[in-house]
């Protein structure tokens, strides 16, 4: 005869965050309504209001990107220091964009750019990366390069690999 199973559901983390007791009263509320607890909602919500992205900026002073779902968009720019720089929600407008989820993006893929840029191109390395930015159509990165560079950027997939640049053979 075997022991009967003792497995847990994995330990919950604390989140603590400050809002106002009205703000806290309308989660309560709207959690509710759907039937779930206030921990619940609040983590639905984050799965479906944030998951897909939009847009990606990286420079060496601050960070900009554009996240969404739905038919609502939320721009955020930080500074390295993490001081919140801009905040931006709206609804999503124009000429709908295909959106790449946060999940297939490979959050190494600048720094192996540039190492593989390093040995490919002859750069510096990060030293040399002025900016990278998140490309939609073709889903990638583009790497922009120190001034004088040539290349001036190179491209690579979402995980920072199948390198290339323009005027490759």
């Amino acid at each position: 005869m075997t022991a009967p199973s003792t497995r847990r559901a994995p330990r919950r983390e604390t989140l603590n965050i400050r809002i106002r007791r009205s703000d806290r009263g309308l989660i309560d509320q709207a959690a509710r309504a759907v039937g779930k607890n206030r921990t619940d909602f609040v983590l639905d919500a984050a799965r479906k209001d944030g998951t897909r992205a939009y847009a990606l900026d990286v420079r060496p002073d601050r960070v900009s990107m554009e996240l969404g779902a739905n038919d609502r968009r939320v721009a955020v720019t930080y500074g390295y220091d993490g001081q919140l720089m801009s905040r931006d929600i709206r609804a999503a407008t124009g000429v709908p964009a295909t959106p790449i989820p946060l999940t297939d993006i490979d959050p190494g893929a600048i720094e192996r750019m540039a190492r593989t840029a390093r040995r490919a191109v002859g750069s510096k390395g990060l030293a040399d990366v002025q900016y990278a930015l998140l490309s939609l159509e073709p889903k990638g990165f583009s790497l922009y390069l120190a001034p004088g560079s040539d290349p001036p950027y190179v491209i690579a997939d979402l995980h920072g690999r199948h390198l290339t640049w323009p005027g490759r053979h």
